[in-house]
């Protein structure tokens, strides 16, 4: 029964891996216009700094239940 289960799991990650590889292998790339590339610039800045302030609470809200706890 050992080896069946470690047939099944190893035929499952080699399955999971040529899926992917199907599934990102075969991308086609089109010619994008200056105002959209423009646009995604400034939506990637947003993103960035929102991300940072969601990080920043996240230390914020770890830090404050350590010194309670630690108190």
């Amino acid at each position: 029964m050992k080896w069946l289960n470690q047939l099944k799991s190893k035929s499952a990650a080699v399955v999971s891996v040529f899926s992917v590889t199907a599934l990102f292998g075969s991308q086609a790339f089109a010619a994008l216009s200056s105002d959209v590339v423009a646009s995604l610039e400034g939506a990637k800045d947003d993103i960035i700094q929102a991300g940072g302030l969601v990080l920043i609470a996240l230390v914020a809200v770890a830090a404050f239940r350590y010194i309670r706890r630690a108190f």
